[in-house]
């Protein structure tokens, strides 16, 4: 089944047909799907847009499809049994990349355990961020958002260990270390 289907808000329209395959083909805002089984719902998928697909497996099917639209518009979706159904629609619009090139800038410090160093400053523009403790036998603590570690709170990082900002995050604060005990080697990247 392929259908096209215009909405009202807040209008919930039903579909027959055995499936174990659905697909959002085109949507301009979200829905809300019902799948049932002989009278009882077996599946259900909140606020899916365009793209949202589901397939059952091990021979769960469903018997019928309820969509909710909280708003006017118009949809179009497909299901299937036995087969799966390909759609790759390209994005549109614009998208601003920015600081997105730019040389890394290598850290060095060597924090006690009398005193926190800041390893980076402040940088609203950081994209990403590695700090490693290059020590052999001393653990250091990291903070990342300005404030001083101490020797019993930040991020634990063991000897030879490293912390590195997650994909598509970086901490913009200061970054601060301090050596839990003695004195430590850090090392890092900063772009």
């Amino acid at each position: 089944m392929n259908e096209i289907v215009q909405f009202k808000a807040g209008e919930l329209k039903e579909f027959s047909g055995i499936g174990n395959f659905f697909r959002v083909l085109s949507a301009t805002d979200t829905l809300d799907i019902y799948f049932y089984y002989r009278g009882k719902e077996v599946s259900y998928a909140g606020a899916v847009n365009i793209g949202y697909w589901e397939e059952f497996k091990e021979g769960r099917l469903f018997d019928k499809v309820a969509l909710y639209s909280p708003n006017a518009q118009t949809i179009q979706f497909a299901t299937r049994f036995g087969s799966t159904v390909g759609y790759d629609k390209p994005p549109v619009g614009n998208v601003a990349v920015t600081n997105s090139a730019g040389p890394y800038t290598r850290l060095v410090d060597t924090p006690t355990s009398a005193a926190v160093k800041t390893l980076a400053a402040a940088n609203a523009g950081r994209r990403y961020l590695l700090v490693q403790n290059t020590d052999a036998s001393n653990y250091v603590r990291l903070r990342l958002d300005g404030t001083d570690p101490t020797t019993a709170t930040g991020i634990r990082i063991a000897p030879g260990g490293y912390w590195e900002s997650p994909a598509l995050f970086a901490p913009t604060g200061d970054v601060k270390v301090i050596a839990e005990t003695g004195s430590a080697i850090c090392e890092g990247l900063e772009g």
